[in-house]
């Protein structure tokens, strides 16, 4: 995401039924890390050093489960 640059994202997630409603403004908080890859004892890619990359506001578009 680059700054001044408006782009679409959909997120969802399972809230209950009065913890939100259609309209209400939320911010949303996306995380930056440094990427490493495991050698040795461990295997794999992890993520470290994660901080805050940028937070953002969004509007909430409720959408009823089909």
């Amino acid at each position: 995401m680059q700054p001044d640059v408006p782009a679409r994202m959909l997120l969802t997630w399972t809230v209950g039924p009065d913890d939100f409603h259609d309209g209400d403004e939320i911010t949303v908080t996306l995380p930056e890390s440094d990427h490493y890859v495991g050698q040795s004892v461990m295997r794999g890619d992890y993520w470290v050093d994660v901080r805050v990359g940028a937070t953002l506001p969004a509007t909430i578009d409720e959408v009823s489960a089909p």
